[in-house]
């Protein structure tokens, strides 16, 4: 009876972790963005970073997500001028000579509701980590899986809490605001078995 038990478990195990598959993320594709709101313009600074890699886990029968992991090459900041973007590669943002990546990491195991779900983990930047909550949502299963999701964050949290002055009517104003909206999609392709 014992040995039935045993050999019970060790079968529902296995059929666990036949039901999670592990995928990769298609760094062509997919898009890590951010917007911060500048002041002086009174408009929105969108960019995007060029480069990262990532995967993460999904059972398609338990709709559970989990063991999410993205890294991403600071340097590879990218607001479509030149100048804006040396000045955030330096140590007033990002500092990329020190500080080589972004990474972010899942908590727990979620469960996707209606293909919505809200992840909790943390990350790190610029040697700082902090908890963020990320709300993603399925879009698509029919080549690999696809989701975008959405964030926000306090730079400043992060040691970035650069700024300059404007005035308005002889009132000074900072030119960036602190918070940072970040937005994902992801495009991944199941990881296949090594041989």
């Amino acid at each position: 009876m014992k040995l039935l038990n045993i050999m019970l478990s060790l079968s529902l195990s296995l059929s666990a972790l036949a039901a999670t598959k592990s995928y990769e993320i298609k760094s062509e594709k997919s898009k890590v963005g951010f917007e911060i709101f500048k002041f002086k313009i009174s408009s929105p600074v969108f960019g995007e970073f060029k480069k990262f890699d990532g995967s993460f886990s999904y059972d398609e029968s338990k709709k559970t997500l989990s063991n999410i992991a993205v890294t991403i090459d600071a340097s590879s900041v990218d607001t479509q001028e030149e100048k804006r973007d040396k000045h955030l590669r330096s140590a007033d943002f990002f500092d990329v000579d020190n500080h080589k990546a972004l990474v972010f990491k899942s908590a727990k195991p979620v469960v996707l509701k209606n293909g919505k779900a809200k992840i909790k983990g943390t990350l790190t930047m610029r040697g700082k980590t902090k908890e963020v909550e990320l709300d993603v949502e399925l879009k698509d299963t029919k080549d690999g899986l696809h989701f975008v999701g959405k964030t926000k964050v306090d730079r400043n949290d992060f040691g970035i809490s650069w700024n300059s002055t404007f005035s308005v009517a002889d009132i000074s104003k900072n030119v960036l605001g602190d918070e940072v909206k970040i937005d994902i999609e992801v495009y991944s392709s199941q990881k296949k078995n090594k041989t």
